[in-house]
């Protein structure tokens, strides 16, 4: 394992997305808690840099690493999609706010909606009564919340027809969910 100084850090957002995803394949914990620790270690500490380096005139290589980062994560198992797809569009509505074209809109809401697993109906009908349902319902409507709260924001720039059209469904659901 690797350590993760601000200098390396420095250094990976210079990098291409698919050469940072392979440093930090290489350099992750082979195994055991710490696992997950340095996953979001890696994560917080980019977003943080990115944050905090809004006087730069661009993001765009601290957001690349935040990207390829939550995207290797994903694909290691050791974050779930539905956070990666969360972290990604709070990331591009902030960005977005300011006037950054980093992410487009489109796909970053595409990939959250596309992580709802259920039918906007039947998500309508629970949401009516969800307090009475179990507690594994209540969980899953809750994901769907979490996936769709970033996406009021970032609809004003989703150019995609269908996709808005979606976005705006969901908008409308939102309140009435756990």
């Amino acid at each position: 394992m690797s350590v993760l100084d601000d200098r390396t850090l420095e250094d990976l957002r210079s990098q291409d997305p698919s050469d940072i995803r392979r440093w930090l394949h290489l350099h992750q914990p082979a195994s055991g808690d710490e696992r997950g620790f340095w996953w979001e270690n890696v994560a917080t500490r980019s977003l943080q840099a990115l944050y905090q380096s809004q006087d730069e005139s661009d993001p765009r290589p601290w957001a690349m690493l935040v990207a390829a980062t939550t995207d290797e994560a994903v694909d290691q198992g050791v974050l779930e999609p539905t956070d990666g797809a969360i972290r990604l569009a709070n990331l591009a509505a902030f960005l977005i706010e300011r006037g950054s074209d980093v992410f487009d809109p489109n796909v970053i809401a595409d990939r959250c909606l596309s992580l709802i697993t259920l039918p906007f109906e039947e998500v309508a009908r629970k949401s009516g009564d969800w307090r009475s349902l179990p507690r594994a319902e209540i969980a899953e409507l809750r994901k769907i919340k979490n996936l769709v709260s970033p996406l009021i924001p970032l609809g004003n720039w989703v150019t995609n027809a269908t996709i808005l059209e979606e976005v705006e469904q969901w908008r409308g659901l939102r309140e009435l969910l756990p």
